[in-house]
């Protein structure tokens, strides 16, 4: 393998991610990625692309030549073996995600195209690439969520809204209820300044089942983005002092900015979150013991009864099994707002709590037999990704197996029965 200066690195990693290198080239950065210089290449890589600042400065010609793009990435993610260049791990971290991750996935942020995302795992002395299979079952189809929800109107009606045209679907209280052509609901007056006093409030509520999701805009402009397996309640008008919606489950929201009125959410189970514009995550799912509140931008007060507190960017609220609050610094956010982002991100968790997030995304039903595996996994995957794809990167840590039958999955310990 040929020795690159530095100078010819440079100019490798730039003609590749501007869609300007030839075959022959692409292959020369597969190799000096794999080899000695691949540390180096993948900074050079991290370094154009600007992951911890502003890549926009250098999207100039990205999107003229995204087929070279996708010819990129399929390259750095085919390659069989990579060498693990001292990363060491704690024993129990069984996958891992590196720098190297990093630029594939700038480089599908800045051409916009699906492409699966591999994932590096680790096993021993060496990481390698796995593309297996589950051996030996049938194939079922198990398909990802997709854009799925059920809309109910005050009076009642139903509407599925991945069953129905695009278009206006209703009018209530002088506000069009519109469904466009990319799946968004959105809520808009259609008599502007006009102030209905009169009518009284009404509600409508949204649902998105096991293996569903959606995003809507509300009156006011705040736009909602809800996992699956979520519901929310909003009026078709705020009026009043206060904007006020109830939620359970998991949702994003990027709250339009009115100092007057604050944004209240109500969860499930007692929450309270009061905001004036901000973009905030919450996640109160009853299967799980807690529900947090996560904040990227802005400020927000939480209260619960008669405590409260107030949380900063990167800071999280979180609710006990009591009631009781507290408040976590350093918050990974790109690992929490991952499912908005079309991304599984798992941080050093317990088989249980990935298997929950895959059945709701999936809509399976998962059973343990034996002793459950108590080894915590990490792993970043494309959440189009087929089941199995994930399954078989599960198993070849040699920790865990599954057996799927219809859409119903077993899970075992490898060193269980």
């Amino acid at each position: 393998m040929p020795v690159l200066d530095t100078k010819q690195m440079w100019d490798l990693a730039r003609k590749a991610l501007e869609g300007k290198a030839t075959a022959a080239e692409l292959d020369l950065l597969t190799d000096c990625l794999q080899g000695d210089q691949g540390e180096d290449l993948q900074m050079m890589l991290d370094d154009l692309l600007e992951i911890n600042g502003n890549i926009q400065r250098h999207t100039g010609n990205y999107k003229e030549a995204p087929e070279k793009f996708a010819a990129v990435l399929e390259h750095v993610l085919q390659i069989d073996k990579i060498k693990n260049k001292g990363k060491n791990r704690p024993a129990k971290t069984l996958w891992y995600k590196s720098r190297y991750w990093y630029s594939a996935a700038a480089i599908v942020l800045i051409c916009g195209l699906s492409v699966l995302i591999a994932l590096r795992i680790q096993t021993g002395r060496e990481t390698v690439m796995q593309k297996t299979r589950l051996p030996g079952q049938q194939r079922t189809a198990i398909l990802p969520g997709k854009n799925k929800a059920i809309l109910t109107l005050s009076d009642g009606r139903q509407i599925i809204l991945d069953s129905v045209q695009s278009g206006v679907l209703a009018d209530q209280n002088g506000v069009d209820i519109q469904k466009v052509q990319n799946g968004q609901l959105i809520y808009t007056e259609n008599r502007p300044g006009h102030i209905i006093n009169s009518a009284p409030i009404t509600f409508n509520s949204i649902v998105t089942p096991r293996g569903g999701k959606y995003q809507l805009v509300l009156p006011d402009g705040t736009k909602v983005w809800l996992n699956a397996d979520s519901r929310l309640k909003f009026p078709v008008r705020f009026s009043g002092a206060a904007r006020v919606v109830s939620m359970e489950g998991e949702a994003y929201f990027e709250v339009a900015k009115d100092a007057r009125h604050p944004f209240i959410v109500h969860t499930s189970r007692g929450m309270e979150v009061r905001v004036l514009g901000t973009h905030f995550n919450i996640s109160d799912y009853k299967a799980q013991s807690k529900v947090k509140t996560t904040l990227l931008e802005g400020s927000v007060l939480v209260r619960r009864n008669k405590d409260s507190l107030l949380i900063a960017p990167g800071q999280q609220a979180i609710m006990n099994g009591t009631g009781q609050l507290s408040r976590k610094s350093h918050i990974d956010l790109d690992g929490v707002i991952a499912w908005k982002n079309g991304l599984f991100y798992f941080d050093q968790m317990h088989i249980e709590a990935i298997m929950e997030s895959l059945s709701r995304w999936y809509d399976i039903t998962v059973v343990y037999k034996g002793a459950h595996p108590t080894d915590l996994f990490s792993a970043v995957m494309n959440r189009s990704n087929d089941i199995r794809e994930i399954l078989s990167m599960l198993e070849a840590t040699e920790k865990v197996r599954f057996n799927i039958s219809g859409r119903t999955i077993e899970v075992l310990a490898m060193n269980g029965p």
